[in-house]
């Protein structure tokens, strides 16, 4: 489950006395890398270079630097909330890293005020089994290392199989085609309200992976669903705790916490 609050304090503050370390990767070259979203690709390039089994038990945060918000650079930043020894391991990786050399911003990694100054949300925890929990962009990306690890490689050798002979039976004539339905894609946008087909505006205050929804016709608007393929709006239903609310996508049913929209 995706937890998309920004935290009332810095996120990198949450744990006083936890070492904090950012690792800073450049958008415009993380966008080269794939259509699966800068965010998704900057933490495949972290989890390629550091298992999570390694980080002991860990906070992880995630977003647009303030200056990429203010449009002076272009930078998405992972922050990492660990014992010292965990962190150390973790710099140790990337510096070696030519992955991570290939997309890293100037500088590439940043401690202190520098990182507490940043506007980061949650993006999930380690525990100390080296299991992923309230994640949505670094699981998605941890399990799309892991299927990648485990896949067969291309140009493997695999022991010749003989086909069976199959008998075709005759067919006389082609099945005829049939004719091509106009029926609209259960993923379509559209207003609920009037049906119109709502503008799409990149990034919203809750999270810079939920885009805003708005209809120019009746004025509706809403949070486009945060999970990667699905053009549905998000709706928000209140929760016990003050000044957060949960989404669910109306069309697929992803969820997630954040602060009022």
């Amino acid at each position: 489950m995706a937890d998309v609050a920004r935290a009332d304090e810095t996120a990198t503050a949450r744990i006083p006395g936890l070492s904090k370390l950012g690792l800073r990767f450049d958008i415009d070259k993380l966008d080269e890398r794939g259509d699966g979203g800068y965010g998704f690709e900057a933490w495949k390039v972290l989890w390629s270079a550091v298992d999570p089994t390694e980080l002991g038990v860990a906070l992880l945060f995630e977003g647009d630097t303030m200056a990429t918000l203010r449009r002076s650079e272009n930078v998405f930043c992972i922050a990492i909330q660990a014992d010292e020894p965990s962190l150390r391991r973790v710099r140790d990786a990337v510096t070696q890293n030519a992955d991570f050399r290939t997309v890293a911003a100037a500088p590439d990694q940043i401690e202190g005020d520098a990182l507490v100054a940043e506007p980061l949300v949650s993006a999930g925890k380690v525990d100390a089994s080296g299991n992923l929990g309230d994640a949505f962009w670094a699981g998605a990306a941890l399990n799309s290392i892991r299927a990648e690890s485990s896949a067969p490689a291309a140009d493997s050798e695999a022991p010749e199989v003989e086909a069976p002979e199959v008998e075709v039976p005759a067919v006389d004539e082609p099945a005829p085609i049939p004719e091509a339905q106009d029926t609209p894609s259960p993923l379509g946008p559209s207003c609920p309200d009037c049906g119109s087909v709502p503008e799409r505006a990149h990034g919203s205050p809750v999270s810079p992976y939920l885009d805003v929804l708005t209809c120019r016709i009746c004025g509706w608007t809403a949070l486009g669903c945060g999970s990667t393929g699905c053009t549905g709006h998000l709706v928000a239903e209140a929760t016990s705790s003050p000044g957060t609310v949960r989404y669910t996508c109306a069309t697929c049913g992803w969820t997630g916490t954040g602060i009022p929209f």
